[in-house]
């Protein structure tokens, strides 16, 4: 099971975020606890400030637990309004003065503000919303307080009290506010000064928005650390020299910030510090931004949180390139659980959405108790240090270390002609590619809302030095991608546009010209209409050009066998499904089309071969896919883009497709048969080998005949192939449909015996007549001769034969009972080498083509190439 708790760490009687200050102010009341440009407070001056502004709010008569709007640029006065408010017991809720009016005016409404607390950053007519005895100027919060006492009041504050609010961007367009209560930020603090770790002379560059959580490490960390923070114009934050130089010139040790910042400042002269710890979060860390910080910082940290359960949760030190992908283990006192849809626990290494309970996490979101009740849910463990459990809408997966593996947002998979796609896999994808420094992958909707046409539109900002080829990067995403997942739009942007917490911002990315990276190629005859026509129908996609590419638009078998069936229909010719690798756009297709219906000829078994290239190209030995008992191999197209490149591999479908030759009878023959045609391509090991279903059963046939020839067979394929020691399954029509009565299921048994016998008869005559076999007849056939052939196999002594060869076996997860109850699902005692078992959710007639198989064949044809 996937589960992760940090150890328990202690907290103090009373978990107050402005106590941990207080009790360091006895211990350092003369170091710097803020800068400012040239000037400077030390912790006994912010104590006392702090003190003047909580006499100054008491003077107010608030409510109890009032919330108090912060809107204000930096200053010496701000983190003394901060822990003003605190002391008073009141909670802040920060409002970013850039924020549209509107937006704002939402966030003093909703969160029912006691009290805004503004300078001059913040536009006047955001005023007029509050009542004049609501808000109150920092000059004059600033004139009133130096006059009042300097001294501590005496305010009762518990740790379930809010310490602050953070309005966060909601699915509805309107924004929420999370509940932070003292204990959960009190726990925040004193975990990062464990982990990362921060103390007594660190100082930190408060860069970050006062409305994005991370600021909080920034603000609150140096006081309760001994440490300093360093604040500076929110003009350093947009510009990446000014970056550089406060990173420089204030001696900064550690730095946060999301990877477009450090993208932002790696992107200078800067030369790096060897005493800086670079903290990276609010967003996935790209590779490429961790390979330019790993030679120029002391540290690098992937942190890891949603403000849901207080700025980090997890935390990782990256020493690679190749550890971006982890976000780490939990931080002190919280728990991490990877759970399913029907929230139960994954096993470890399988994907699941990331739960989070513990001190840290929030009260809920202020007055919307439906939401809160659907995100923070009762823990289905039963665990008391985690009652309750945040729903990240993250996915993420365990593996056997503890360490967490950030795969993307829930929210950022999306489902394209029946396809679930993770955009997160195209953008990592795109920025492998030199030319590209940054990419966004969204799906917009060209269409109407009655007449939806989504494609995929990719939105890239290029290298220093280096020009965006759009074609060039379509073939490149090729080698990675499946072809549904390559977009059909690409955009060169001078740079993204960000959200103020300096996090792409999605909604503003700009609609592309609606022109496609394959110019438009309008249909020159007849058949190439007639041709569209149907692949625009079938497709269900319009403004097919002549010279589109039916994989790279997202073509996959069920869409081929309809076009077949459509094309046979109007054109009468038969068009086997192998045949579109070598005919896969509209123009060829129509060529092929009206060769032979301009010379029909009779055709012959000889002119036919089961030997199928699905990619011809490459130096190393090929891959060899075998059919299962329907006897094609299109679906494995699905897989091309997951082979390297350099990869040839080919498909050998089953005798009979043509029509005219008669199925295989016996599995020891049929591999015989393909072996030949194997070796014609490839004479001498080693070998490659693979199959789903059945045609796992052939493919090691073939391993044990190339053993016996003395040939090295370097690795067996099984796609969900269970082996002949497992429980039998009787899938005969009979037995599919059983009568309660006898004579009619009697009646039932005479009638489906007596329709395969007529069948048969007709299929074997017309074999030996060479009479050509109608396309559904033919399928027929196949399937019925294959199933027979695997039965007889699969029973016999020659399938229980040991290999000794290497065998990665990909198999649906465990049943309580029957063939997936075995763990190599009836393989046990046969298969004597080395054997890698990975376990693919999906369902097994489709499983080849599905996204989440592709992604663990890719995952394991990764350690081969």
């Amino acid at each position: 099971m996937q589960r992760a708790t940090a150890n328990e760490q202690s907290v103090f009687e009373a978990p107050l975020l402005h106590a941990l200050f207080e009790q360091q102010v006895s211990r350092t009341p003369h170091e710097s606890a803020v800068i400012y440009g040239d000037a400077k407070l030390s912790f006994s001056g912010l104590e006392q400030r702090a003190n003047q502004v909580s006499h100054w709010l008491a003077t107010l008569s608030l409510e109890k637990n009032a919330r108090v709007g912060i809107a204000l640029s930096p200053s010496l006065w701000l983190h003394a309004v901060l822990l003003g408010v605190l002391k008073q017991g009141h909670s802040y809720i920060p409002i970013d003065p850039s924020f549209p009016a509107e937006r704002i005016g939402y966030m003093i409404d909703q969160s029912q503000l006691s009290l805004l607390i503004y300078d001059d950053s913040l536009d006047a007519d955001v005023l007029e919303i509050l009542p004049r005895s609501q808000s109150c100027s920092l000059d004059a919060v600033c004139a009133a307080a130096i006059t009042l006492p300097e001294t501590r009041l005496d305010t009762q504050v518990g740790g379930e009290d809010v310490a602050y609010m953070i309005y966060t961007s909601g699915s509805t367009g309107k924004p929420k506010g999370v509940v932070i209560p003292h204990r959960a930020a009190h726990n925040f603090l004193l975990t990062m000064m464990d982990r990362p770790g921060f103390g007594a002379g660190d100082r930190i560059l408060a860069v970050t928005t006062l409305s994005f959580d991370i600021a909080v490490t920034e603000m609150f960390l140096p006081l309760v650390a001994g440490g300093c923070s360093v604040l500076v114009d929110r003009e350093v934050a947009k510009d990446a020299e000014l970056l550089r130089r406060a990173i420089e010139d204030f001696d900064i040790t550690v730095y946060q910030a999301t990877p477009s910042s450090w993208r932002m400042l790696l992107s200078t002269a800067w030369v790096g510090s060897a005493k800086l710890s670079a903290w990276m979060g609010g967003e996935a860390m790209p590779a490429e931004v961790a390979a330019k910080a790993l030679p120029k910082v002391a540290a690098l940290w992937n942190c890891y949180g949603p403000t849901e359960t207080t700025v980090y949760s997890t935390c990782q030190q990256i020493s690679s390139v190749e550890e971006v992908k982890y976000i780490g283990t939990p931080v002190g006192n919280t728990v991490c659980r990877v759970l399913d849809d029907a929230l139960k626990p994954v096993p470890v290494g399988e994907i699941g959405e990331l739960c989070i309970g513990g001190i840290g996490l929030a009260l809920g979101y202020y007055r919307r108790p439906d939401l809160t009740q659907e995100r923070f849910i009762q823990n289905p463990l039963n665990e008391e240090n985690a009652s309750i459990l945040y729903r990240t809408g993250d996915l993420v997966r365990m593996h056997e270390n503890g360490w967490l593996e950030y795969l993307g947002r829930s929210d950022f998979q999306i489902s394209l002609r029946g396809f679930r796609i993770e955009l997160g896999e195209i953008e990592a994808g795109l920025v492998k590619h030199p030319a590209v420094a940054q990419a966004v992958v969204v799906a917009r909707n060209f269409g109407t809302e009655n007449n939806r046409d989504m494609r995929l539109i990719a939105y890239m900002v290029a290298n220093s030095g280096f020009s965006l080829d759009m074609g060039a990067l379509r073939e490149h995403l090729q080698q990675f991608l499946t072809p549904y997942m390559i977009p059909q739009h690409y955009v060169q942007m001078d740079a993204m546009p960000m959200t103020p917490n300096q996090k792409v911002n999605r909604n503003a990315l700009p609609m592309p010209e609606v022109e496609s990276v394959q110019a438009y190629v309008a249909p020159a005859t007849p058949t190439e209409a007639a041709v569209q026509a149907i692949w625009e129908q079938v497709m269900k996609r319009e403004h097919i050009g002549a010279e589109d590419d039916f994989f790279a638009l997202g073509g996959h078998s069920m869409l081929a066998v309809q076009i077949s069936n459509a094309i046979r229909k109007q054109f009468k010719v038969n068009l086997p499904l192998a045949s579109l690798f070598s005919h896969s756009t509209i123009r060829a297709m129509s060529t092929f089309l009206e060769e032979h219906i301009a010379t029909p000829k009779k055709h012959h078994a000889s002119d036919w071969s089961n030997l199928v290239a699905l990619r011809e190209k490459g130096a190393h030995a090929p891959f060899f896919f075998f059919h299962p008992v329907g006897g094609n191999v299109l679906h494995y197209s699905a897989l091309l883009s997951r082979i390297p490149k350099g990869w040839p591999v080919y498909g050998l479908q089953a005798t009979g497709l043509d029509g005219l030759s008669a199925p295989e009878a016996d599995y020891c023959q049929m591999a015989r048969r393909y072996l030949s045609l194997v070796r014609s391509v490839q004479p001498k090991g080693p070998y490659w080998l693979g199959g789903g279903s059945s045609g796992g059963l052939v493919a090691m046939e073939v391993a044990r005949q190339l053993e016996e020839m003395g040939e090295r067979v370097e690795r067996v394929f099984l796609f969900d192939t269970v082996g002949p020691v497992a429980p039998a399954l009787n899938g005969s029509r009979i037995e599919a449909r059983r009568h309660k009565n006898l004579a009619r299921q009697i009646q039932h048994s005479i009638s489906v015996r007596l329709e395969e016998f007529a069948r048969r008869w007709f299929c074997e005559i017309a074999n030996r007549l060479q009479i050509e076999l109608s396309m559904d007849l033919r399928h027929w056939w196949i399937r019925h001769r294959n199933l027979e052939a695997m039965h007889r196999y699969l029973s016999s002594h020659r399938s229980r034969q040991r290999y000794s060869g290497s065998v990665e076996l990909f198999r649906l997860p465990e049943e309580e009972r029957g063939r997936y109850s075995q763990p190599l699902i009836g393989w046990d005692g046969v298969l004597d080498g080395l054997v890698g078992v990975h376990l693919v959710e999906g369902d097994h007639a489709t499983l080849i083509e599905s996204p989440i198989f592709s992604a663990k064949f890719a995952e394991v044809m990764a350690k081969f190439s």
